[in-house]
């Protein structure tokens, strides 16, 4: 995204940094609780719809500006 100067790396880096960010606590809590609940309800209520819209959205606007600088 760099490479091809993508307008909004930024914001497209941050939705990823912060997903990063929740699974890295999530794990963590994993470690002290082995609470297989709460990796259930991330992946129910926020990681898949999460991976469908950025799919749908960003990975998409950046597909497509990626594909124009080619």
């Amino acid at each position: 995204m760099r490479k091809v100067n993508f307008f909004a790396y930024p914001m497209h880096k941050a939705e990823h940094d912060s997903v990063r960010a929740h699974i890295s606590q999530l794990y963590r809590d994993w470690g002290k609780h082995k609470n297989p609940q709460s990796i259930l309800k991330f992946l129910e209520e926020f990681f898949i719809n999460w991976l469908f819209s950025h799919i749908s959205t960003m990975d998409t606007v950046t597909a497509q500006h990626v594909g124009e600088g080619v």
